[in-house]
C-alpha cells in the first residue's frame, strides 16, 4: 500500500515512516513528518527528558547536524535512537485505530 496511507502494523513500518519524514522530499514524508515527528519527540522526553530534547533541538539549529547533535546529547546514533522509539509510536498508532 502506498506509505502515505498505510496504518503501520510493526516497527518496521514506524522506521520507514521515520526515514520517510526525516528526508520530507515528497508526499509521503510530508504526511508523516510532523505526525511521527511529534511522537518521537515525546518518547525522547519521557525517556531521555526535556532537557536532552531541548539540547537536541538547540544543537541542531546550531550545526544543522542532526546525527552528531543526536549522538552527542544521547550518546546514541539517530538509528538506534529510532529503533528504541519504533514500539512507543506504534503503540499510540494501535491505541488511537483501537478507539476508533
Amino acid at each position: 500500500p502506498d506509505l502515505a496511507r498505510q496504518i503501520p502494523n510493526s516497527a518496521s513500518d514506524i522506521l520507514k515512516m521515520i526515514k520517510a519524514a526525516e528526508v520530507n522530499d515528497n508526499d509521503v514524508g510530508q504526511t508523516w513528518a510532523y505526525t511521527i515527528g511529534a511522537q518521537l519527540w515525546e518518547w525522547v522526553i519521557a525517556n531521555y527528558g526535556f532537557n536532552a530534547y531541548w539540547d537536541i533541538v538547540k544543537g541542531l539549529s546550531r550545526t544543522q547536524n542532526y546525527d552528531a547533535t543526536v549522538l552527542k546529547v544521547i550518546g546514541k546514533s539517530k538509528e538506534a535512537l529510532y529503533a528504541e522509539a519504533a514500539p512507543f509510536i506504534l503503540k499510540g498508532f494501535q491505541e488511537a485505530i483501537k478507539k476508533k
